[in-house]
């Protein structure tokens, strides 16, 4: 996809420096700024996005002056920065029952389309408004543009959320020995400014929902209401520059103040087209958004603040939500295991496959990525494609080996039993004592157990039944007595109710073990003496192995 606007926001740290400095020995990677040290890999990664960008060729301009339309804030962490056109100015909107401020931002800033910068964890933690970063979210939630927001952090990939004492968290995205929540990301975003506005708004007072510079060829005759004249010699096309349709003069003769104007160039069939803030006093526009834009609900809406701003006073004075048309189309987690959370990984989209509609649901439980879209439709940022990756296997063949196993208690210990090579199948013991005859003593020796010793599959041979009890505190001994002494690696564990039919009521509660998806069947396989208690045993049938590359895995908000 091609985007009017890009920011990329690298995350970076001022804790604890000493211990950053002494492991990675002082690298060049280092800046600081106002007496304050912060850090990041900063450099090479903007390196690559510039040649990436540019190998595009979507007009993203990068020079060495910074002088482009293209601007990287490298030595300096985004809330220390001094840039004259991150600033943005109050507007008073007088026209409600109470007079309220908002923002604008500068008209430099809105010509940009590639920025990059570093924002420090510490201050999206804290409840503090930054003007820089609040013109940055104003900038790349404009309703009239197509736009990117690009994450760069580490992240453990783990599926709890916990942290140390220096704050570094497992499931976070972290630098140095600092963690940020996905939700602690989102909020800090909405605080400064990211949010869906109108879609009464956009179509009114900005260009057309769904604005698009035709092409030449793709109109033979006029599209103004009751006219459809044949376009020739003494019949001109003109462009209307709200809603981007073909006209003739006459009915595109009348001129608008607009927001932002849509311009277009032609470049081999296909068109570079782009929504400019400058120039755009009396622009010539079809009869139809001219009746639109000077009608009587466009003029009670025309006031600076509605204009400019694409913060959240646009949807709370309009009173409007749901769906609608919005900047920010991607948020992409770079740099981080962000489709990984323990050892499940999210649905990958191979490159070489091509483009083309992501089924839903891709990104595992408790991944970087699906936290991101929670946080987000918790706000009501909707239709927004999250993108992620664990990018850091990036240049590798293979990528990681997803493992799948069993380790269960024996009298010498655990045994592990797992896919290897030319072993697609294990076998275990089918009892919550495994084959550790003390625990198997202690289970028996319970004056009336409450619940089961058995381990079962069940039907659909994907599902691990370990126990089962009437009663479902009772069932809790099972963890704390015997599933402690089992590792499953890569399944799903969590207590569940267990009813005698699909649908019905739970008469009994189990410990569920699902199976990851490189198993392909569970089948219980009774002792050589059927009944004797301790002989029965479970194997379980599967890929030998699943690797996980740096592919990208989609879903939408």
């Amino acid at each position: 996809m091609n985007y009017n606007r890009y920011l990329d926001i690298h995350l970076c740290t001022d804790t604890d420096m000493a211990t950053v400095r002494t492991k990675y020995n002082l690298n060049p990677y280092y800046f600081t700024s106002n007496h304050t040290e912060y850090f990041y890999q900063f450099s090479p990664d903007l390196m690559r996005q510039m040649r990436y960008r540019e190998s595009k060729a979507e007009g993203f301009t990068f020079d060495n002056n910074n002088t482009g339309n293209c601007r990287v804030l490298a030595g300096v962490e985004l809330t220390d920065a001094s840039h004259s056109f991150l600033r943005i100015s109050s507007i008073l909107d007088t026209t409600g029952a109470a007079p309220r401020a908002s923002h604008t931002i500068t008209p430099e800033l809105k010509q940009l389309r590639y920025i990059g910068c570093m924002v420090s964890i510490e201050h999206l933690k804290t409840n503090v408004v930054y003007d820089q970063l609040r013109a940055l979210m104003l900038w790349i939630s404009d309703p009239t543009t197509v736009n990117k927001l690009r994450i760069n952090c580490h992240g453990d990939g783990n599926a709890t959320v916990t942290r140390n004492r220096h704050g570094k968290g497992s499931g976070v995205m972290t630098m140095g020995q600092v963690g940020l929540s996905a939700d602690e990301l989102v909020d800090a975003f909405v605080r400064h400014g990211l949010t869906r506005p109108s879609s009464f708004f956009a179509g009114v007072q900005d260009l057309a929902v769904g604005a698009r510079w035709k092409l030449d060829s793709e109109e033979d005759n006029c599209e103004g209401k009751n006219c459809r004249k044949k376009f020739g010699v003494f019949t001109r096309k003109h462009h209307c520059r709200r809603c981007g349709g073909l006209f003739c003069d006459k009915c595109s003769s009348k001129k608008a103040d607009l927001t932002f104007a849509l311009t277009g160039e032609e470049r081999g069939g296909t068109v570079q087209q782009t929504a400019t803030a400058q120039n755009v006093k009396r622009a010539r526009v079809c009869d139809a958004c001219y009746n639109l834009v000077t009608s009587s609900a466009a003029k009670a809406l025309d006031v600076p603040v509605l204009r400019e701003v694409f913060g959240d006073s646009v949807g709370e004075a309009l009173g409007q939500g749901g769906r609608t048309n919005y900047g920010l189309t991607t948020m992409t987690l770079a740099l981080c295991m962000g489709a990984k959370a323990d050892d499940n990984f999210s649905v990958e989209r191979d490159p070489l496959v091509g483009v083309g509609p992501q089924q839903a649901g891709t990104f595992v439980r408790d991944s970087l990525a699906s936290r991101l879209l929670e946080a987000l439709r918790r706000h009501n940022l909707r239709g927004i494609k999250v993108a992620a990756s664990n990018q850091e296997l990036q240049g590798s063949d293979d990528g990681i080996l997803a493992k799948c196993g069993v380790d269960f208690p024996t009298d010498q210990g655990k045994k592990n039993n797992e896919f290897a090579k030319g072993k697609a199948t294990f076998t275990m013991p089918a009892y919550i004592w495994g084959s550790r005859r003390l625990l198997r003593t202690q289970y028996m020796s319970l004056a009336s157990p409450r619940f089961s010793g058995d381990i079962t599959v069940s039907p659909c041979n994907r599902i691990l039944y370990f126990s089962h009890s009437s009663d479902s505190t009772q069932l809790d001994r099972v963890a704390t007595g015997y599933l402690k002494h089992w590792k499953f690696t890569s399944w799903q564990k969590a207590k569940a109710p267990l009813p005698t039919q699909p649908g019905g009521v739970a008469v009994n509660y189990t410990w569920k073990i699902t199976a990851p998806r490189r198993v392909t069947q569970i089948a219980f396989q009774p002792g050589v003496a059927v009944g004797a208690v301790g002989t029965n045993t479970i194997s379980i049938t599967g890929r030998e192995t699943e690797y996980f590359k740096h592919y990208k895995s989609y879903e939408v908000s």
